[in-house]
């Protein structure tokens, strides 16, 4: 989109706003397929980066953080107004979950977006169902994609949409509206 960001400003670490500065074209890539551009539901809202760029295409993007320690964070570096930013996670079933740090290979984090939700936590996780609006993309961070892959499906069967997903670090569908 040709806009300039001063990344020395943005809260997170170097090596995470780095990951996000390289890939943050496919988020530019994906929104040329989207038709209609007045919702945009954005799982794993992570540091903020991709709602904040999401929301100069979309007149409201709705973000889903339910790590605690990332939502100041998304706070600080995605300030728009246009944003509807929600401490809670995203998933094909109503319930209360936690956010996890620990790999179950034992080996230490690389970066403070390695995360997963387990059981029996005070996070809330809404819905795909429950949301009120018909977005013209929904895209998904990282290792989230899979688990949220059942959501998008639903977002297919009831949108009788196209899905694509995109290479990488980020998955994106895309969903005409």
């Amino acid at each position: 989109m040709g806009r300039k960001w001063r990344w020395e400003l943005f809260q997170g670490s170097r090596y995470m706003l780095g990951l996000m500065k390289r890939d943050i074209h496919y988020v530019d890539e994906a929104v040329t397929y989207c038709r209609g551009r007045q919702a945009c539901v954005q799982a794993g809202g992570n540091l903020g980066i991709y709602p904040k760029r999401l929301a100069s295409y979309f007149r409201t993007v709705y973000t889903f953080e339910p790590a605690s320690d990332l939502w100041p964070m998304l706070l600080h570096n995605a300030p728009e107004s246009n944003i509807v930013k929600m401490q809670a996670a995203l998933g094909d079933e109503r319930r209360l979950i936690k956010v996890s740090r620990e790999r179950r290979d034992g080996k230490p984090n690389a970066h403070e977006g390695i995360g997963y939700t387990v059981p029996n936590g005070t996070i809330p996780t809404l819905r795909v169902d429950d949301l009120i609006c018909r977005p013209a993309i929904f895209s998904i961070w990282t290792s989230k994609a899979a688990s949220c892959r059942r959501c998008a499906d639903r977002w297919r069967r009831c949108f009788d949409a196209g899905l694509s997903w995109s290479a990488r670090s980020i998955r994106v569908s895309v969903l005409s509206a």
